[in-house]
């Protein structure tokens, strides 16, 4: 294992000499995924059944994928090591100035641990955003959505002490509870699906924070994650050709299937904050 690593950093120093083929960016898998959602519930949203259908979609085609390049990887494994080493000792020979660059950076430290460093940001930064401002993004859901909430919330004290419930109460209960409880009750529920439907489009809606949030996130993906994965298969395709001379026309970086898969990912967590469905349907309330 550590002489292919070895090898592909071999090859990889002579990328900025040589322009290798390699498949293109599967960019045309963004088209794949739908529309976000604009609903305020979940329960019978078209948008959020289309969002897992993509998903599922896509995952397949990466299983596919995945088959081909470990095809492409076991095929490689049975080359006779002696030839690699001889073709890449030719490929030095031909063209010296890319070698002793190729040979000066893999010897310097600090190129190599400018490079560490360069990875490591990365996927600190892709975890602050996936794990640290999701999570407080939902503080601020929660707190707008409490803040929203304050009326009916007051109004429900009232009620509570009135039955002589206890503080953790969470309805008027099941028995014996009078007409007029009922209806008041009724009439909280109502004010607690009206707050809440003021402040859904704010962070569902189009344009809301939610979507931000995940705006933000497919920029990083586009920008630094995929292009990075698909650097390091570029690397992969050029050793498998030119050293262990193996065709590699089936082999596809799997950059963007991971990225949009961890997009969507991301975008059915957060959609899943929302309620299923009204307290009141219809201002309808049956509990």
């Amino acid at each position: 294992m550590k002489t292919r690593v070895f090898l592909t950093a071999v090859v990889a120093g002579f990328l900025g000499a040589h322009a290798i083929a390699t498949a293109p960016a599967a960019a045309s898998l963004w088209t794949k995924v739908p529309p976000l959602p604009t609903t305020c519930y979940a329960e019978g949203d078209p948008a959020y059944a289309r969002l897992v259908a993509a998903h599922d979609s896509i995952q397949q085609d990466h299983e596919r994928q995945k088959e081909a390049n470990a095809a492409v990887d076991q095929q490689s494994r049975s080359t006779d090591m002696m030839a690699v080493a001889g073709r890449m000792q030719q490929q030095m020979m031909s063209d010296p100035q890319a070698a002793a660059r190729m040979i000066e950076a893999m010897s310097n430290p600090d190129a190599v641990a400018q490079g560490q460093a360069e990875r490591t940001a990365q996927s600190a930064e892709d975890d602050k955003i996936r794990r640290d401002d999701t999570k407080a993004l939902k503080a601020r859901y929660d707190a707008a959505l409490y803040n929203a909430e304050g009326p009916a919330r007051a109004r429900w004290d009232v009620l509570r002490k009135k039955l002589g419930l206890a503080p953790d109460a969470n309805g008027p209960g099941e028995m014996g509870v009078p007409e007029w409880a009922w209806a008041e009750w009724h009439a909280i529920l109502r004010m607690r699906d009206q707050a809440y439907e003021a402040t859904c489009p704010a962070w569902f809606g189009a344009g809301g924070q939610v979507q931000a949030h995940l705006a933000r996130y497919k920029d990083f993906l586009v920008q630094k994650r995929i292009p990075s994965g698909d650097e390091l298969a570029k690397q992969r395709v050029a050793t498998y050709e030119s050293l262990y001379n193996t065709s590699a026309t089936s082999y596809k970086s799997l950059a963007t299937h991971e990225a949009v898969e961890d997009y969507i990912g991301l975008a059915q967590e957060l959609y899943q904050w929302r309620p299923q469905r009204p307290k009141c349907p219809d201002g309808k309330c049956t509990a």
